[in-house]
């Protein structure tokens, strides 16, 4: 759908005889028209932030090298108006920049057509191309804005989330105990199997419950991270020692850990967190049968934990394992990965996934500690 601005150009009236005028001027001030881009943003903008500086030279060099073709490609257009926002530019500085354009371009045409019709052709097709440029300016800040309002009222729903998970936390650790103890009482006093059943279930559910709100506090509240140089095999131990329980009745967990210790710069709580979390996912993946690998190695300046398993591995196209509450177990809170990931992500590591049925592995990849540090 074209806007007002579009209809600009349809009314500029740019005869044949004005392209031939204009194709001339560029012929002229082709070879110059990189530096005047460069020096109009060294002077209009920040010089310090220069990876932002090359993205606007860029954009003002193909926008004025197709100012002499009389063919409206809005998209130019759009790219310096983009640009001038991602660099965080006031709309002033485009008005600048564009009458520092003006005014050397057309004094180019004039000094190349004494009757100035050139330099009025190129005058009113920069009109046309600052209302576009202007336009996309406020359409791409007012979108901004909007996300940014979400992003706060998500922020603030988050926060209010967390607080009423910490709230209902406690409850649910109190009934927990209560259960417990009714449970005991119950077996003392002969009940019916139904009825230790049925408490058996209530139990279980109370325990889940009460599994998603440390999970989702984990992930919404995490707490301050504090970097010591860590040992990995310490890591690997003390993950496999919480999860050992969970195993199927056929199921492994083999450690493959390193004799010469790999040590990292971690938040051992979070990272042991972290590993539990993927060590737990793959044995829920196994089930009662199948085998789990965690391995520790340092490899290419880096630290390396795999966590490997033989399931049946991710559904095909499934990009939404990191996702909160994105789960494809029966019983899966979704948070577990989530949790693994930004704790891997605080330690300024990365974590991927490569799967295949009948194998599936989690790479955690983790800076090393300098040499101060390990010793």
């Amino acid at each position: 759908m074209k806007s007002r601005v579009d209809g600009l150009w349809e009314r500029l009236r740019l005869t044949h005889e004005d392209a031939r005028r204009l194709a001339l001027v560029r012929e002229q001030v082709s070879a110059q028209l990189p530096a005047l881009a460069e020096r109009l943003c060294d002077d209009v903008y920040d010089r310090r932030d220069e990876a932002r500086l090359v993205t606007l030279r860029s954009a003002h060099a193909e926008w004025l090298e197709g100012l002499f073709v009389v063919r409206h490609e809005r998209a130019r257009a759009d790219r310096v108006g983009r640009a001038h926002l991602v660099a965080g530019a006031p709309l002033s500085d485009l008005f600048v920049a564009l009458a520092e354009i003006r005014a050397e371009l057309e004094g180019a045409a004039d000094a190349a057509d004494p009757t100035h019709e050139t330099a009025r052709a190129l005058s009113r097709i920069l009109d046309a191309e600052l209302a576009a440029m202007v336009e996309t300016y406020l359409a791409e800040q007012s979108a901004a804005h909007r996300r940014d309002d979400r992003q706060a009222r998500l922020a603030s729903l988050g926060s209010l989330a967390a607080g009423l998970a910490h709230e209902i936390r406690n409850p649910l650790n109190g009934a927990l105990l209560n259960v417990s103890f009714v449970s005991r009482a119950l077996e003392g006093a002969g009940a019916s199997h139904d009825v230790r059943e049925a408490l058996h279930v209530v139990k279980d559910e109370v325990k889940r419950l009460a599994s998603l709100v440390t999970d989702f506090l984990e992930f919404a509240l995490p707490r301050p991270i504090a970097l010591e140089p860590t040992s990995l095999r310490a890591i690997g131990e003390r993950a496999v020692t919480l999860v050992a329980s969970q195993l199927g009745a056929d199921a492994k967990l083999r450690a493959e850990l390193p004799p010469p210790d790999v040590v990292v710069p971690a938040d051992e709580p979070r990272l042991v967190s972290a590993v539990v979390n993927l060590l737990e996912n793959a044995i829920e993946a196994v089930g009662a049968r199948g085998n789990v690998t965690l391995r520790v190695r340092r490899d290419a300046g880096q630290a390396l934990i795999d966590v490997e398993d033989d399931g049946p591995g991710v559904p095909e196209g499934d990009l939404r394992i990191f996702e909160p509450f994105h789960s494809t177990k029966p019983h899966g809170t979704g948070l577990g990965l989530a949790v693994a990931q930004r704790a891997v992500a605080d330690h300024g590591g990365t974590i991927e996934v490569d799967s295949e049925p009948g194998r599936t592995r989690f790479r955690v990849a983790l800076p090393l500690a300098s040499s101060g540090e390990e010793g």
